[in-house]
């Protein structure tokens, strides 16, 4: 697998930023600490018009939106898809008034698929 030791995003994702329509994106067998990003999506921020982010057999751990939605995760992709299948997320935070401590959801019309995954101590401060 793959470990990422304290990543950061000046802007949205730490560790991934992914923007753009119709795209595809798996993370599998990722293991990452301290991920932290200015914005949403502490560790991944998708966005765009039917696109698929599949989490697989993956490790959040101690992960920080420090302005933004979804302390580890923020999708927003209307018509797509977001698969989450044995994924651990723990100590996740959408700070400053912010929706999603783990995962936030902006997707109109997207198909959620979430299958064996823990959270565990996570805050948004918001909703």
């Amino acid at each position: 697998g793959t470990y990422l030791f304290d990543p950061w995003g000046d802007a949205n994702g730490g560790s991934v930023l992914f923007a753009g329509d119709n795209g595809t994106v798996t993370l599998e067998g990722v293991t990452t600490v301290l991920s932290q990003s200015w914005n949403h999506g502490g560790v991944v921020y998708f966005e765009g018009d039917r696109g698929k982010l599949t989490l697989r057999d993956s490790t959040f751990g101690q992960s920080y939106a420090w302005a933004g939605n979804g302390g580890a995760v923020d999708f927003r992709s209307p018509g797509g898809e977001l698969v989450m299948q044995n994924v651990v997320v723990m100590e996740a935070t959408a700070d400053t008034g912010s929706n999603g401590g783990a995962v936030h959801i902006d997707a109109a019309g997207a198909t959620v698929t979430i299958d064996g995954v823990s959270l565990r101590k996570t805050i948004a401060q918001g909703n």
